[in-house]
């Protein structure tokens, strides 16, 4: 049988070259305590027979800023898969999403409107400023 773990998180310890910077505007207990580089997180793979994993980005310990994930995506090509996080409604959005589907294996992107840890990013999902980002993943056919 083989095992594919849905969602899973990588933080760096180099905070030089990965600075942290949360959404909400303080970093997650859990990237603190129990923060997973990605050497780590495939260690641990092997360790319970997990073939694959998909890397969410670690919305709460960097934001928007995917660099960790795709490197770590990168690093284990064919055994890691990327879910990246833009924000929908921001200038520049497709250019963002589509270096980052195209820099490694992401196969979709993790949609976070706000709420609890974040300020919201669109007054509505059909929010017209998110339908150029909403149309480039029809078009990829990637699920958010």
């Amino acid at each position: 049988m083989r095992y594919f773990d849905t969602h899973t998180h990588v933080v760096s310890p180099d905070v030089e070259r990965y600075p942290r910077w949360s959404l909400s505007g303080r970093e997650s207990q859990w990237s603190q305590d129990a923060a997973t580089p990605v050497d780590e997180l495939v260690r641990q793979m092997d360790q319970n027979g997990i073939e694959y994993a998909l890397v969410v980005q670690a919305l709460n310990t960097y934001g928007y800023d995917n660099r960790y994930s795709v490197d770590a995506v990168a690093q284990y090509p064919g055994r890691l898969f990327g879910v990246c996080s833009i924000d929908f409604a921001s200038d520049g959005a497709v250019t963002k999403f589509s270096q980052l589907v195209d820099a490694c294996s992401y196969v979709g992107c993790r949609l976070y409107r706000g709420g609890r840890k974040a300020p919201l990013q669109a007054d509505a999902l059909d929010d017209p400023r998110t339908f150029d980002a909403w149309r480039f993943f029809e078009e990829r056919g990637l699920p958010v």
